[in-house]
């Protein structure tokens, strides 16, 4: 006879809290071995480099002779730091990418740590609290923000894809994220700093599966912030005024601007020649740092500035191309963050003394004076190279 029982199933247990999502563990690509660096993107850099040098000692010999009672001073400091800087470029090429995901949070932490240290023993210069002594060495450190940003950006969106299109999951985390090392900075003061990590922010969400509407919203708060930031500061406003009325105030807000855009003027196409630049006789101010462009455009011309900015382009192109070549989503994220950076700061750096955009010190990568900048850059660039070791070679 059959039996009509029913059998009791058991109950299944409801889980209580959130459902974890599993972390995704970042390893090197599977199937390609590691294989030669990118070496037209080595190349690119070390010709950077040394244009660099031949420029900084043109651009700066009158000024250091008359001040520093040295005329090589800024050529043997820029020298200094690329014999530091291209070996570490060589030595992080070697180094698997993949530890630095797994040191995010590490050097994040210590991030904010140097930047609150900065504020209470830093070294103060042109008004501004940004730099830390030790012994001979100062450096930087919020130099080292915009890479740790892209580093931790990228860990969070390889780990949690997924959540990225989402408000809570993917925005919030990535705005706390760029909130705490901005908040810090503002205080040194730095506005600039903060505009830039604010742009490659957007850029690695953008990237990272953000959409355009999503970003639609933060963009414009944080654009809205920017402006309040930059009124409760009267030198700030000032500067807005020297960019949209130079002429007005020749000899105060706007001086620096107009002397530049003299220099480019007095170049013309082809330049007055090598190390024949008027403005570098104390008439444009950091001439060998942020405002050493115009001294190239003077002394080489417009032919030769456009030729600069198609090497950084073609370094920038490498960065790019080898993002979409990578298989690995945090190696990606990495490399495309890393190009943005670049190209950021170069655009602000032409945009600032063409006066496209209000005065904002920011230096010429690889070619500006600026020791922390130098080598910073350049193990970026190290990251880029070694991640550039295992993507598919292509025919």
């Amino acid at each position: 006879m059959e039996s009509k029982i029913t059998a009791i199933r058991p109950k299944a247990k409801r889980r209580r809290g959130p459902i974890k999502e599993p972390k995704l563990e970042i390893k090197l690509p599977d199937g390609i071995n590691r294989h030669g660096m990118d070496f037209p993107l080595f190349l690119a850099v070390i010709i950077l480099c040394a244009f660099g040098v031949v420029m900084l000692f043109s651009a700066s010999y009158y000024y250091a002779q008359s001040f520093q009672g040295d005329g090589y001073f800024y050529v043997k400091k820029q020298l200094m730091f690329l014999a530091v800087g291209i070996p570490v470029m060589f030595g992080v090429s070697f180094i698997d990418y993949t530890i630095y995901a797994k040191a995010a949070r590490a050097s994040y932490a210590v991030l904010l740590g140097l930047l609150v240290v900065v504020l209470f023993i830093g070294k103060s210069a042109q008004g501004a609290q940004r730099w830390i002594g030790i012994g001979p060495i100062q450096f930087q450190p919020s130099e080292f923000a915009k890479f740790v940003l892209v580093i931790c950006m990228s860990k969070y969106m390889t780990e949690r894809k997924n959540r990225m299109p989402t408000i809570l999951g993917g925005l919030l985390p990535m705005f706390v994220l760029l909130l705490l090392p901005c908040a810090l900075i503002y205080f040194q003061p730095n506005m600039s700093m903060i505009i830039i990590l604010c742009i490659v922010a957007v850029i690695m969400l953008f990237i990272g599966g953000a959409s355009i509407k999503q970003l639609a919203i933060p963009a414009l708060a944080g654009a809205a912030g920017i402006a309040v930031l930059i009124g409760l500061a009267g030198y700030r406003s000032s500067r807005i005024t020297a960019w949209l009325h130079p002429w007005e105030d020749v000899g105060g807000d706007s001086y620096q601007i107009i002397q530049s855009l003299y220099a480019f003027g007095n170049g013309g196409w082809f330049g007055q020649g090598l190390n024949a630049s008027r403005q570098k006789l104390l008439f444009l101010p950091y001439r060998e740092s942020d405002f050493i462009l115009p001294i190239i455009g003077e002394e080489l011309g417009f032919v030769v500035v456009a030729l600069l900015l198609v090497v950084y382009a073609f370094v920038i192109y490498r960065g790019i191309r080898i993002a979409l070549a990578s298989r690995e989503r945090f190696a990606s994220l990495l490399a495309g963050g890393i190009s943005s950076i670049l190209a950021v700061q170069v655009l602000i750096n032409v945009a600032v003394v063409t006066n496209s955009i209000p005065a904002t010190g920011q230096t010429l990568p690889f070619v500006s004076a600026g020791g922390t900048s130098i080598v910073v850059f350049l193990a970026a660039m190290g990251i880029l190279l070694n991640i550039s070791r295992y993507i598919e070679i292509r025919k």
